[in-house]
């Protein structure tokens, strides 16, 4: 996976969560609209982190420091959505679904990326 497939991921996620900030905003009130937007924030901060320490992990040769730093990444992320939980009032079902923002931005992101590389088959059997 190389950087500019990574810089469309950063896309894809960032999106998914300004769309569904969007639909919050225009279909909820602004409560849920601040909980989807927390969500996607910190879908998108664990995503530039993970991103950040893969590259790292790649590049350098000790694996199991890279890895400590990984667990703790999670640890950070983890106590900061239990950080936002108990001293906000966002709502945990739009807090979910603004954090899924991540997932779904990935997804597509490999999805767009098979389709292109079977065009790409498809293209050189002719």
């Amino acid at each position: 996976m190389g950087p500019k497939t990574l810089k469309k991921i950063d896309i894809f996620i960032v999106g998914y969560g300004v769309l569904l900030c969007a639909g919050a905003a225009v279909l909820f009130d602004l409560s849920v609209f601040y909980s989807v937007l927390a969500g996607a924030a910190i879908a998108l901060l664990n995503w530039l982190a993970t991103r950040w320490l893969g590259i790292r992990m790649i590049m350098t040769a000790s694996k199991h420091k890279m890895a400590l730093l990984m667990g703790a990444k999670t640890i950070v992320t983890l106590s900061l959505i239990g950080v936002v939980f108990t001293y906000t009032s966002v709502r945990p079902i739009a807090f979910l679904l603004g954090l899924s923002a991540l997932v779904v931005g990935v997804l597509s992101n490999s999805a767009v990326e098979a389709i292109a590389e079977g065009d790409k088959a498809l293209r050189e059997e002719r």
